[in-house]
């Protein structure tokens, strides 16, 4: 996605502060929303096993909205982070 996008995106969204441990985005949920990770880490797990940890500035959750599946993997903010 071109720069011009990215901004005109992110304008659109709503963002909201995490607590460290909380889950935004669950494994074989629907998700309805892109994520965009602007502040903080990240863990991302699959049926409970941890898999990799990814940093701001990040998005998560855009397969599941390209493609309407569930969420593939469970993604939890590690500290505080804003999406």
């Amino acid at each position: 996605m071109d720069p011009k996008n990215v901004r005109r995106l992110v304008r659109r969204g709503n963002w909201l502060d995490c607590k460290a441990g909380e889950v935004v985005a669950e494994e074989g949920s629907p998700e309805k929303r892109l994520i965009q990770l602007a502040k903080g880490p990240a863990d991302v797990s699959l049926k409970g096993v941890h898999v990799t940890r990814f940093q701001a500035p990040a998005f998560t959750s855009e397969v599941a909205i390209l493609t309407n599946l569930p969420a593939a993997a469970t993604v939890k903010v590690s500290d505080q982070a804003r999406i």
